[in-house]
């Protein structure tokens, strides 16, 4: 600015020089301009690529937050002891069911997956399976039954069910535990 100043300033005393003074000026205008439209076009690809990496890292950070999420229910459903059953509400069959499913009805996780709860009910409580499938569905449900390994000896459970909407399907999540030991504590104290 203090050499436009002194440009202007010198080409003012002298009367050849004025037509080089608006020159000057439009060119320094020129300039200036050119200039501040590469530093707004620089800032504003700088700016679109920390949006960019920004975007990219919340992204990423979201998915490992997800996966690490999903490893963790992992783990939990498949070291608990309780038997973790997903039940299709409509007609009783076995759509998913963790470890401790497997080892305590003593099925091949993709043979258990093929049964309906009717199949691990023992005999003499399977008429009441319909019933507490609704009321599982509408309210959800918490009792004792009788349940039958494939050997087909049969043990207690407690069961604690709930309705919910897993891709898009009702089922119902049932938690169940083995209460045997339970059950011979409560005998002997009889």
């Amino acid at each position: 600015l203090v050499c436009i100043e002194a440009v202007l300033a010198f080409s003012l005393r002298i009367p050849e020089m004025a037509g080089w003074y608006w020159v000057f000026i439009v060119c320094s205008y020129l300039v200036v301009a050119i200039s501040c439209f590469f530093l707004t076009q620089l800032f504003i690809t700088v700016r679109e690529q920390a949006a960019g990496y920004i975007t990219t890292r919340q992204d990423f950070s979201e998915r490992q937050m997800a996966e690490k999420m999903f490893e963790r229910y992992r783990l939990l459903s498949e070291n608990t002891r309780d038997i973790i059953l997903f039940i299709r509400v409509s007609d009783g069959r076995i759509l998913e069911a963790n470890q401790a499913a497997v080892q305590a009805y003593g099925y091949e996780l993709q043979d258990l997956l093929t049964k309906n709860i009717r199949d691990l009910r023992a005999p003499e409580t399977r008429h009441l399976v319909g019933q507490q499938l609704e009321q599982a569905k509408a309210t959800g449900i918490f009792f004792e039954t009788l349940h039958q390994r494939k050997d087909g000896s049969i043990f207690p459970v407690e069961i604690n069910s709930v309705s919910v909407v897993l891709d898009g399907e009702r089922v119902l999540l049932s938690i169940l535990r083995n209460i045997t030991e339970r059950r011979q504590v409560e005998a002997r104290l009889r």
